[in-house]
């Protein structure tokens, strides 16, 4: 990447929701060292910030141009691939190019500049002023002590006001300021890792070992402790083997150990899974791989071309086979491979299935890993030492030379999307939109599609390939639906406890146990009972700070908000009428987990919710030991239901069936069939077939009848049919606006005036509101909305949308905009609660 010349201003955004791109001058001592990609501290009113080197122009804007206060990198950190890419991706989503790069890079990369006042140089440039105590004191205090940060100058002063003072100091030169960037927190450390270096042709390493068996039998030892580590060892693991710093001194100085400084502690050790060193695949599988194939280019070869796939296989029928073998064709071809998981959950599998056929060099980035960590990778993908990025939705900015091949795994997932904070975008879309600019082809893999991918699909736009039968053709697991009215019924009649378990799915679990199979219990709920509600008046307990029924956790016998956090201890009476006593009500997963307990106590069981993966490595723990036979059931909300698979599973039970069906927002069909679909397809992936018991209050609805019959085809023509006539995506496009403010009238105020100002302008857009979210409150905040909804036939691009709602945004800062109101704008919203 060239460098700015003299005369050029370094173009240049900054990490905030502005969307203007600002000019500055580069001072002489920097002549020759600004590039594009690069950070660089710079003046921005009042305050100095960090901001990125997008370009270089030689127009002067109006007014004064300032200039670059400080260059902190000394080479580029984005390429001009990804610094397009946000920029696109900004435009998109309406959000700032600078709030994009910022999320391009890892948290630990981001260090923050801090100003720091000292003396003027010059003591001449001072001019009169009154000096008062406290100014007398703040000089005194930075002639004592050299360079002090105002966070310094604060503790020094005590109660002291010295704001307007240090200001009036600066102005009239008796003081000057100067930022420095402070290394952020969590960049790591290095590590000195030692490697066999070179060795005569005809002696070989046999031959040097030999040699120094009598005279140098450390040195032999140590050489030959290291053949079995091609990427060489730590300098701590060779002092704990055993070898004192003598012994490397001597082997390196010889030339026979090389010595190189690497990021320690990049990322926690994952199995590799032996079942995949060679791939034989099936016919259908070496269909799509030849049909994408051709589409993976050598570097600098003819342009390529950009084609979406979505490859709808059934659960169990060996999509992480086709990723494998078209990762390992791009990497021969020079290729990088970026493949995209949901989360965390699905990583330790894929992860060891891609190292143990591709090798080691594969990333992992997903959230659970340190600041440390995520540089560290970052780094070594930069630098292109790694080729293969597996990861979370974070993973779409890895900086990968000469991307050639993108995968997004279960797809339909709604935890590919970004909520807060900017930018909000879907990790599905983005990488399409980054592989369209690149001219490579994306795969996006599902048995469960999104509405949206799979109409992209039946209208051509992208090209459907299908895997239609599960490895070695073993059966789809028999889903058998469980009516629990009718169950609560007879429990009712005998006089026994109404537990969360129907009798259908205890007895298949009394046989899997007895067998030594598996088991996989799905309940879409954790803590211990979502419900606490008074047995007098019925009033729920609900959160102080969210309009959310509290949820009581049996770990600390409190009562949990799982949307704020907020735990309190358990009234003894009911708040609202203060005088019944509380009733805890309902099932969650530990609640569930007592029952299993109770029911088979020399059982194995593992839960796995968001209450026992709050350690790092926790998810990764749990399924290889799971994996391993350690356990013999399995217990969780959904993410068991996320992609994971277990050879020896015959048996899945969903607790709840109605879950998700019966949630405030237009997709709830969709998620509660996906749901259904995915957690019966971990049953009977392995030579055993396999049962799944799935209970419900109401057995009949058309959406668990598909499920059941795993007619994904069949719902979802009659989910998009229904999706048309109201020109709900993927019919049509959406973006909510959000208001949000601690007074309920002022949210509700502000909501009805700007669509009020909307309304002139918004054709052919429908508005849909106000009103206040399906959660009123979340975090005190009281939140209203307005839904902008566009025809795609009239406005196929969405560009009307998006400018409607920019218009919205404009019109906010104008007329509504408090210190106690803010506006949320999320283009392509996955959920409306």
């Amino acid at each position: 990447m060239a460098p700015l010349h003299h005369e050029d201003l370094a173009q240049v955004v900054l990490p905030l929701p502005l969307e203007s791109v600002y000019s500055y001058s580069i001072p002489a001592a920097f002549q020759g060292n600004v590039r594009e990609g690069m950070r660089v501290i710079v003046p921005f009113g009042r305050r100095t910030l960090t901001g990125y080197v997008v370009g270089m122009t030689r127009e002067l804007p109006p007014g004064k141009v300032r200039a670059i206060h400080d260059v902190v990198d000394a080479q580029s950190l984005l390429s001009p691939e990804v610094l397009a890419f946000c920029r696109r991706l900004g435009e998109y989503y309406l959000c700032s190019w600078g709030e994009v790069l910022k999320a391009a890079l890892p948290p630990a990369i981001n260090g923050t500049s801090r100003r720091y006042f000292e003396r003027h140089p010059d003591p001449q440039a001072a001019r009169p002023i009154r000096m008062t105590p406290a100014r007398e004191k703040l000089l005194r205090l930075i002639e004592g002590r050299g360079a002090l940060s105002k966070a310094e100058l604060s503790r020094l002063m005590g109660s002291q006001a010295f704001v307007y003072d240090l200001g009036l100091l600066l102005r009239e030169g008796w003081l000057v300021s100067r930022s420095v960037v402070e290394k952020a927190r969590g960049q790591g450390r290095q590590v000195s890792v030692y490697s066999l270096g070179t060795v005569e042709p005809e002696e070989g390493w046999t031959g040097l070992i030999a040699s120094r068996e009598n005279r140098a039998p450390r040195q032999a030892a140590l050489l030959r402790w290291l053949l079995d580590k091609p990427r060489g060892a730590e300098r701590s693991a060779i002092m704990e083997a055993g070898f004192g710093s003598g012994v490397l001194q001597a082997l390196h100085k010889s030339g026979h150990l090389q010595v190189e400084q690497r990021d320690a502690a990049i990322e926690e050790q994952w199995d590799t899974d032996h079942s995949v060193r060679s791939l034989v695949l099936s016919g259908d599988q070496q269909k799509v791989v030849e049909r994408i194939s051709p589409l993976l280019r050598r570097p600098g070869s003819a342009p390529g071309q950009h084609k979406a796939f979505l490859l709808f296989g059934v659960t169990g029928s060996g999509k992480t086979q086709v990723y494998l073998e078209l990762a390992r064709r791009a990497l021969k071809k020079e290729r990088s491979v970026l493949i995209l998981v949901p989360e965390i959950a699905l990583t330790p599998q894929i992860v060891a299935r891609f190292r143990s056929f591709l090798g080691q060099d594969v990333a992992v980035i997903h959230s659970k890993l340190s600041s440390a960590q995520r540089f560290a990778i970052w780094r070594r993908i930069r630098k292109g030492e790694i080729r293969t990025v597996i990861g979370a939705r974070s993973a779409l900015f890895a900086p990968l030379p000469d991307l050639g091949l993108v995968v997004v795994d279960e797809e339909h997932e709604t935890s590919f999307k970004q909520f807060e904070p900017q930018p909000r975008y879907h990790a599905r879309d983005a990488a399409l939109l980054r592989a369209h600019h690149l001219g490579i082809p994306v795969v996006l893999g599902s048995a469960t599609p999104s509405m949206e991918s799979w109409r992209n699909a039946r209208e051509g736009k992208f090209e459907l390939l299908r895997l239609s039968s599960r490895i070695r053709n073993r059966p789809l697991p028999e889903v058998e639906l469980v009516d629990m009215k009718e169950n609560l019924e007879q429990l009712a009649g005998k006089g026994r406890t109404v537990r969360a378990f129907g009798d259908r799915l205890i007895k298949r679990l009394i046989q899997v146990v007895e067998r030594g199979e598996k088991a996989i219990i799905l309940q879409n709920r954790r803590g211990f009972s979502p419900w606490v509600a008074c047995e007098t008046c019925r009033e729920p307990l609900r959160c102080l700070r969210c309009d959310l029924t509290l949820t009581w956790h049996r770990t600390d016998h409190k009562c949990h908000c799982h949307m704020c956090g907020l735990a309190i201890d358990t009234p003894q009476k009911c708040p609202a009428c203060g005088n019944g006593p509380l009733l805890l009500l309902g099932a969650g997963t530990q609640k569930i987990e007592e029952e299993l307990e109770e029911m088979f106590p020399e059982a194995r069981l593992l839960r796995m919710d968001r209450d026992t993966t709050g350690d790092r490595d926790a998810y990764v723990r749990m399924v290889r030991e799971f994996n391993k036979g350690d356990y013999d059931v399995l217990l969780g909300t959904r993410s068991v239901a996320k992609g994971l698979d277990f050879a020896d599973v015959t048996l899945v039970g969903v607790i709840n069936a109605d879950t998700e069906l019966n949630l405030q927002d237009f997709r709830a069909q969709e998620w509660g069939y996906q749901l259904i679909s995915q957690v019966a397809g971990r049953a009977g992936r392995g030579d055993k077939p396999g049962v799944v018991i799935a209970q419900s209050f109401d057995p009949e609805a058309e959406v668990l009848q598909f499920a059941a019959r795993h007619d994904f085809e069949g719902f979802a023509e009659k989910e998009l049919a229904a999706r048309k006539a109201l020109a709900y995506p993927p019919f049509g496009r959406l973006c909510r606006l959000l208001l949000k403010s601690l007074d309920e009238e002022r949210a509700r105020s502000a909501c009805e005036g700007l669509k009020a100002r909307l309304r002139p302008i918004a054709e052919p857009i429908q508005l849909l509101g106000p009103g206040p979210a399906p959660v009123l409150q979340v975090r005190r905040e009281y939140r209203y909305q307005i839904l902008l909804k566009s025809p795609r036939s009239k406005d196929p691009s969405g560009r009307l949308l998006r400018d409607l709602a920019r218009k919205a945004r404009e019109l906010f800062e104008k007329h509504h905009r408090t210190r106690d109101l803010s506006l949320v704008v999320d283009i392509d919203p996955q959920s409306l609660m």
